[in-house]
This record gives structure tokens, sequence and C-alpha cells, in this order.
């Protein structure tokens, strides 16, 4: 996700996922979150984040100076389209 907050009921929307972590994990491929920290959706972005750590979800969290707009965005785009081929 590049700049996009989880759902505020992310926690209860996604248990079954969150509480099979080594599930989740074998389906996911890549599951990257991206975000400029002036963005108003980084704290929910962090929290979501953190959420998912807590439940040994892998992810990454990728975060940079700036707002919400293309600049950030291409500097997400830039740190994950080589994830994207491995």
């Amino acid at each position: 996700m590049f700049s996009s907050a989880a759902p505020l009921n992310f926690q209860t929307r996604f248990k079954t996922l969150l509480d099979d972590s080594d599930g989740t994990n074998a389906k996911l491929k890549q599951l990257w979150f991206g975000c400029g920290r002036q963005d108003p959706a980084f704290t929910r972005v962090q929290q979501t984040v953190a959420l998912l750590n807590s439940h040994n979800i892998k992810n990454t969290f990728y975060s940079t100076e700036g707002r919400h707009e293309f600049a950030v965005w291409r500097k997400c785009l830039t740190e994950l389209a080589p994830l994207l081929f491995h």
C-alpha cells in the first residue's frame, strides 16, 4: 500500500488471518507499506504494521519524508519494484 491506511476494524475484520500467522505468511509473497511521515494516514499505517508485527505477519514498512503526494509514491515504487521480481 502506498499512503493508504487500513480500515479501522482491521483487527476484527481480519482476525482469522491474524490468528493464523503461519498460514497467512505462507500465502503472502509481499505485504508492503510505504508512507510519508507527514501524510495524515501515517499514524494508522504505523498502527497496522505494529498489529501485524505483534501477530508475526511478515511485512515491510518504508517511511520517508513527505505528504500524500506523488514524490513519496515514486520513492515507494523505487523501493518496492525490485522486490516484486524475487
